[in-house]
């Protein structure tokens, strides 16, 4: 879910932008029904957690660490606490283990 959150965001800035964009009018409207937020600043994107999702590569030079950041805010507030499996989450799972051998380096 949280991936294709992030698909229809960029749809939406795409459109804003003038380039081709399969986001309609009325897909615009119907999401704004459900509250869905179209920010595009990171810093107001995820203001409450709702899903764990975005299953985005941790080493995708597209995403940056506020993004895995976010993601990982959504695993907690569903899962409770931060140890993300790699079996069932591996993407983020590997990001987190990474961020562990950081910080004990």
């Amino acid at each position: 879910l949280g991936a294709w959150c992030g698909h229809q965001r960029q749809k939406y800035r795409d459109r804003r932008e003038g380039k081709l964009s399969n986001l309609t009018d009325e897909r615009v409207a119907l999401l704004e029904t459900v509250g869905f937020d179209f920010a595009t600043e990171k810093k107001n994107r995820h203001q409450t957690p709702a899903e764990d999702g975005r299953r985005h590569g941790p080493r995708n030079p597209e995403r940056s660490f506020e993004d895995w950041l976010d993601h990982l805010r959504y695993y907690r507030a569903e899962h409770g606490d931060a140890d993300v499996p790699i079996k069932s989450h591996p993407k983020l799972g590997a990001w987190v283990v990474r961020q562990r051998q950081h910080y004990r380096k």
